[in-house]
């Protein structure tokens, strides 16, 4: 729940962040 939430913030402040989270999910 809370990763999802972080996962919009992050597409809000910045789409490029959703990149490093992509990445960090393959992990």
């Amino acid at each position: 729940m809370v990763v999802f939430f972080v996962r919009v913030y992050y597409s809000l402040s910045m789409p490029k962040n959703l990149n490093v989270i992509t990445e960090q999910n393959e992990r």
